[in-house]
């Protein structure tokens, strides 16, 4: 077949029909021996010619009645062909006396095809419109159906908060995934970002923001630094350039900034907060008071977080928070929630509007594990265990993969990418791995 999925070419392709044809004609023949100059439809692929009339208008173009052919099926001088094609209409040429051709040469098809491969492997730059998670994208290309391998480069015009679809020229929304195939979070496509995205037969990969592989765990820097003015914390959840910190006090700190949640709301007088998560727009903070009682909840990454008004609580159906031990949140796995219990195992929530249900209860066999040092994602669980092997990698059922582990004592948290912190013994130093 031709190369790139274009029409095939040939130099010099010109021959003489045998005989005149009649308007709508779908076959014809040329003079002995000069169809062999012309593709062959059945290993090359079809493609189109212009029919002339050459006695006359020695220019194709200047023929008023020219019209183009696609050629099918090619047998010696034989041809079968699609009749007026490209907008040309349907014409005779059969006057005799006159000399009739056809010309293999470049036609709008060819451009427009071009065109289109253009944008399918390189990308036509581009800003995205719709909306934040339901984005769309123009280009100038004749593309009517997602084919593996296209490429979309665009500039994003919003900020994704949740799973995002792409819908380039209106052919059909595509969810966007991560490289890993993880669904897309707040802070994955940001306005402004330049994202390039790969269709692959089924859905749109992200390969401006390429995922590590999940089955592996491996060191990558032994300086990463974070400065907090000696204020106890715990890594609780980022996004993007910002980074939220928690405290004992019931205290979150925005990009090192501090943001107090405020009031009784909130429990700040006698709360243990110990971690949050970042979803769909909102950070969800779990809060445990005085390792009696559990609660969650939430406030739009978009409001303003010391303020008591824009928090909401969580609705809890079916099992209860934990609240022993270091329970809190563990992750979220492109569908639902993950809550480490203690000592006890995983609690799987599913959420709908502001309430919470459980699903289930997964338990990683082994030693006890914390929500601090624990990570849930679509791959699987990250289980910080309190002997060595620390970090050991789980299938979501609890099933250990012993392949899938790292001893690090001091890991502190995981983060965003998919990268966990530990300390090296120094009290701001926190150096990061990549999982």
């Amino acid at each position: 077949m031709s190369q790139y999925g274009l029409d095939p070419v040939k130099n010099f392709a010109i021959a003489e029909l045998a005989s005149g044809i009649a308007s709508g004609a779908t076959s014809f023949n040329v003079v002995s021996g000069q169809g062999a100059l012309f593709p062959d439809p059945s290993t090359e692929g079809a493609y189109n010619v212009t029919l002339f009339n050459s006695t006359d208008y020695p220019n194709p173009a200047d023929d008023p009645s020219k019209i183009i052919l696609r050629i099918t099926a090619r047998s010696g001088d034989a041809f079968t062909c699609l009749d007026a094609q490209e907008g040309t209409s349907p014409s005779a040429h059969n006057t005799a006396s006159k000399v009739y051709k056809i010309s293999l040469g470049v036609t709008e098809k060819t451009i427009v095809d071009i065109g289109t491969l253009i944008q399918r492997k390189g990308g036509q730059y581009a800003t995205s419109g719709g909306s934040a998670n339901a984005q769309t994208l123009s280009v100038n290309a004749n593309i009517t159906a997602y084919e593996a391998g296209d490429t979309f480069c665009f500039l994003a015009g919003y900020s994704c908060t949740d799973t995002c679809t792409l819908n380039v020229n209106s052919i059909g929304a595509k969810t966007i995934y991560k490289n890993s195939g993880e669904t897309l979070v707040y802070g994955d496509i940001m306005a402004g970002d330049s994202v390039c995205v790969i269709y692959d037969g089924t859905n749109l990969r992200l390969q401006s923001y390429i995922q590590n592989d999940p089955a592996t765990i491996t060191r990558l820097s032994t300086s990463y630094t974070i400065k907090y003015s000696d204020i106890p914390f715990t890594l609780s959840a980022s996004l993007a350039n910002i980074v939220y910190l928690m405290n004992s006090s019931g205290l979150l700190y925005k990009s090192g900034t501090l943001q107090s949640i405020a009031g009784t709301a909130l429990w700040a007088s006698s709360t243990n907060t110990l971690n949050s998560i970042i979803v769909g727009g909102y950070i969800y903070v779990y809060l445990i008071q005085t390792a009696t009682a559990a609660q969650i909840y939430r406030c739009s990454i978009s409001s303003d977080i010391s303020v008591a008004g824009n928090w909401t609580q969580i609705t809890i159906s079916g099992t209860a928070l934990p609240f022993a031990g270091a329970s809190g949140f563990v992750g979220f796995d492109g569908t639902n929630f993950w809550i480490a219990d203690g000592s006890a195992g995983f609690i799987k929530y599913s959420l709908s509007g502001t309430t919470f249900t459980s699903i289930s209860t997964v338990t990683v066999t082994g030693s006890s594990y914390f929500a601090s040092t624990s990570m849930v994602n679509s791959a699987g669980i990250y289980a910080g265990f309190t002997s060595a092997p620390y970090v050991r990698f789980a299938a979501h059922t609890g099933t250990l993969d012993t392949t899938k582990q790292i001893s690090q004592s001091t890991l502190i948290g995981f983060g965003k990418p998919r990268s966990a912190y530990y300390t090296d013994g120094a009290s701001t130093i926190y150096n990061k791995l990549s999982i």
